[in-house]
């Protein structure tokens, strides 16, 4: 593999988390739920490079699929292009509502392909994706995956089975 000195390092420092800005957001967010007659409280946020996840804490009775129901109002209501309802966040007992943070942050490949999680995987068909939620590497290794699927420029998927 070529010297990840050819690729751009991201900068040494990154813009600081606007915490007053998503406290703000909770408190908007728990607002227009209540305007749909939809008792939530934000109990807490996970900013990422591209999204934000508020967790919220529903109301006895209050049932996930509701809040799903509401997502294109929400988005309306808070101005936001999207809203996406996570209705079971893995170990946690709230649900997620994931907003597109106003200011994107750019992942940098080098960043990813110089984490451990990245270096230390033996697999030479390991890839990288990106950053998660939470801002940790998510990788990929393609030996493990039974199917891979490609798009085609004619609208038509073909597949392609990796084998040792």
């Amino acid at each position: 593999m070529p010297s990840l000195d050819l690729l751009a390092s991201p900068p040494t420092q990154n813009e600081p988390v606007d915490m007053f800005a998503l406290e703000q957001t909770s408190r908007l967010i728990e607002a227009r739920l209540s305007d749909y007659r939809v008792k939530a409280e934000v109990v807490g946020f996970s900013p990422g490079p591209v999204i934000t996840r508020f967790e919220l804490e529903l109301a006895p009775g209050v049932k996930a699929a509701h809040i799903s129901n509401l997502s294109r109002d929400l988005a309306r209501s808070l101005s936001a292009t999207a809203v996406r309802i996570v209705e079971v966040i893995p170990g946690k007992p709230y649900v997620g509502l994931e907003l597109p943070n106003r200011k994107r942050q750019t992942v940098y490949l080098r960043e990813v392909l110089d984490c451990d999680k990245f270096r230390r995987n033996p697999s030479p068909l390991t890839i990288v994706l990106g950053k998660d939620i939470e801002s940790e590497p998510v990788i990929a290794d393609l030996e493990k995956m039974p199917i891979c699927w490609f798009p085609v420029p004619l609208v038509r998927v073909n597949r392609l089975g990796l084998t040792q």
